[in-house]
């Protein structure tokens, strides 16, 4: 089915809950769902009910929406560009997997200078931060394989971590100016440091005794 197809019978598109993002609390919450830092290759994608040294394989080749769609299109509140997906078999539809080869190789490409120079100083500042940060030796980061260009995956800052897609209509006529059948929403979220991920592990487990010896007083 094509967007326009889509749009013509009304249909509402819906997206596989393997793609979508994963709520704070109640069931939602430990639904199998995909975890990603953008800024690396998708064969380092993983999906959360599977052991931490498995590659993400089950479900990629399976329908990222119902009903099928030919040509996917990705957009975010974080991202500047249009992500097009396209199906390599446009009756099955596009696949999760290329959803996520899309994101990725988008993320690769290198960026233009005009649209480091559209960007407002406070933005140019966190782009900057991240390109230095991302060639960095942190274990956290690519590194030096990045390359000297600037990337579009700089332009996310730190909000380089796979949030899920959402149907939101509202958010898309937004970031679009109007609303567009078989346009989605990119979540991005902000990954943490491993020292930060340290500090909020051990502050948490300080905050959950403090609260048992409340408790016990």
């Amino acid at each position: 089915m094509t967007a326009l197809q889509l749009h013509a019978v009304g249909a509402t598109l819906e997206l596989n809950p393997l793609l979508t993002p994963v709520t704070e609390s109640g069931p939602e919450s430990e639904k199998d769902h995909l975890q990603w830092n953008m800024l690396r290759e998708s064969s380092l994608v993983h999906r959360s009910r599977d052991p931490a040294q498995v590659s993400w394989s089950i479900g990629r080749n399976e329908p990222a929406t119902f009903p099928c769609i030919d040509v996917l299109k990705i957009v975010s509140e974080h991202y500047p560009w249009l992500i097009k997906v396209e199906a390599q078999n446009p009756e099955a539809g596009v696949s999760c997997g290329e959803v996520i080869e899309a994101i990725a190789n988008n993320m690769e490409k290198l960026a233009a200078k005009v649209d480091y120079q559209a960007l407002p100083a406070n933005l140019q500042r966190v782009v900057s931060e991240a390109y230095r940060l991302n060639r960095s030796r942190r274990p956290d980061v690519p590194g030096g394989k990045m390359g000297e260009g600037l990337k579009r995956a700089d332009f996310l800052g730190r909000m380089t971590t796979f949030g899920g897609l959402e149907v939101d209509s509202d958010r898309v006529r937004m970031v679009c100016g109007v609303t567009m059948p078989g346009y989605v929403m990119l979540k991005c979220e902000k990954s943490m440091m491993r020292e930060e991920a340290q500090h909020a592990h051990d502050q948490s487990g300080s905050n959950s005794k403090s609260a048992a010896e409340s408790h016990s007083e």
